[in-house]
């Protein structure tokens, strides 16, 4: 049997070997996204509905998930390596809000706290999940515990909004909107998430889990000033902890090289970026999370990037059944190869953001960027080489909830504006002064009016005394 030691050598091995052997579009110079209060402006919190450029077309039958051959759900992976009973004896994520922008959240009796927060495929209520995908992402994060089986959400006590704002079994009906329908799609999905986000904050999420990734080639520019403006709203002027995945490798979600040791300078390896992950890019707004084995080692397909913030476990996932109302579990979803085991990042930030409620409850005067932060720096660091992969370290749960408030981070990241997130001066007080000249001049108009009424009542009584007889 081979060693933790061993294993993370392997995984690490095929992960340098994949991002060596994987094509990747032509690196070119790149930085940190720097934000701008003048141009990076969030969309109005509109009614939610598909973008009406890009009408949506159901393209693919529902997807279906299922059990593995021998499967048993006494425990469950996740729930043992975090030790999340355990965890529940500090917090439960009691009156917190998590907010699942996804594919949508189907009913569930193990999810009693579920709000429909809309939709922006189809325009329903976001209480509709096709792809199977965003109600194992909120069973992950807010599951209630059932007699029978082993598992229960990271944070049981939260509720969930859903919000669908990405189906892959829909797409742009080509039919009513001609053209390049892969461009049309991408430009849909980054505007559909901009408005899912200030939807989100806008509803008062504590929370906001995008395990939506949206790739793009850095010699491919888009337009981002709406979204960056969207996570400014939620992350500073809302103080939302916005949790995301960093991605899944394949098409453009392609593996960047990391830090090139020749440039010392660039410890994150920002300047041989070849592709984005988006929202991941606005590392000063959200968390990104790569994933892990349940040993802390290195998912085999998550993106690497210099916006990885942590990483946490990404296999072996179990979550409820999208199909049944009643609470069943499953831990594969059926493709044309039969049933697969469920993986990926985004189930690594499904884990975090329950985490993050936890927090919240918790500690309830930390801001959004002190939770991610505490997050960040009670996580088992990593050596460089592996920065790209997992950021700040594998992240460990008890710690963050239990280590001392460090008073050294600060309310904001360094650098991002605060121009809602702290109180302000106190406004002037209100120029009352026409007003009070008025109500002057009624009163003594007023006052004339009642000696003058006075004077002639008694005058006339006098005159009526003196006429009798």
């Amino acid at each position: 049997m081979l060693t933790a030691l061993q294993r993370s050598g392997a995984i690490l091995a095929a992960v340098l070997l994949a991002a060596v052997l994987s094509p990747a579009p032509q690196a070119s110079a790149y930085s940190p996204y720097v934000f701008d209060p003048a141009v990076d402006i969030a969309p109005p919190d509109a009614p939610p509905g598909p973008d009406p450029r890009f009408p949506m077309k159901q393209q693919y039958e529902c997807a279906t998930s299922g059990q593995l051959a021998g499967s048993q759900f006494d425990s469950v992976p996740i729930d043992t390596v975090w030790g999340v009973r355990d965890l529940h004896g500090l917090s439960t994520g009691k009156g917190q809000t998590v907010a699942v922008v996804d594919s949508g959240v189907n009913r569930n009796d193990r999810l009693p706290r579920l709000l429909g927060g809309g939709d922006y495929i189809m325009g329903t209520d976001g209480l509709l999940d096709c792809d199977h995908h965003g109600t194992l992402v909120a069973g992950i994060i807010a599951a209630q515990p059932k007699p029978g089986d082993g598992f229960v959400g990271i944070a049981p006590d939260a509720a969930i909004i859903s919000i669908r704002q990405t189906s892959d079994r829909y797409s742009i009906d080509t039919t009513k909107q001609p053209g390049n329908a892969r461009d049309a799609q991408a430009a849909s999905n980054l505007t559909t998430m901009a408005r899912a986000i200030v939807r989100a904050a806008s509803l008062n999420a504590t929370v906001i889990n995008i395990s939506a990734t949206a790739c793009v080639p850095v010699s491919a520019p888009v337009d981002l000033k709406e979204l960056a403006g969207a996570l400014y709203f939620a992350a500073v002027v809302k103080n939302v902890v916005v949790v995301t995945a960093a991605g899944n490798l394949g098409n453009d979600c392609a593996p960047n090289p990391g830090p090139d040791p020749a440039t010392p300078s660039d410890e994150r390896g920002w300047g041989s970026v070849s592709a984005l992950s988006l929202p991941s890019l606005f590392d000063q707004f959200v968390l990104s999370v790569g994933g892990t084995s349940l040993f802390g080692d290195p998912y085999v397909k998550s993106m690497p990037g210099p916006w990885v913030g942590v990483a946490a476990p990404a296999i072996n996932v179990v979550s409820l059944d999208p199909a049944k109302i009643t609470g069943e579990l499953i831990n594969a979803q059926t493709t044309k190869a039969g049933d697969e085991p469920i993986a990926g990042t985004s189930f690594a930030s499904a884990n975090v953001a329950g985490l993050a409620a936890l927090i919240r409850q918790r500690w309830p005067n930390l801001s959004a960027h002190q939770v991610i932060e505490r997050i960040k720096r009670t996580a088992h660091s990593p050596s460089s080489a592996l920065s790209s992969l997992v950021g700040a370290g594998v992240v460990d749960p008890k710690a963050a909830l239990t280590a001392p408030i460090d008073d050294s981070i600060p309310m904001l990241p360094d650098g991002v504006p605060a121009v809602a997130a702290v109180p302000g001066a106190p406004p002037p007080p209100p120029d009352t002064l026409g007003r009070t000249v008025a109500l002057i001049t009624l009163a003594v108009l007023g006052s004339a009016v009642f000696i003058a009424m006075v004077v002639t009542l008694a005058r006339g009584g006098r005159g009526r005394k003196e006429r009798q007889p």
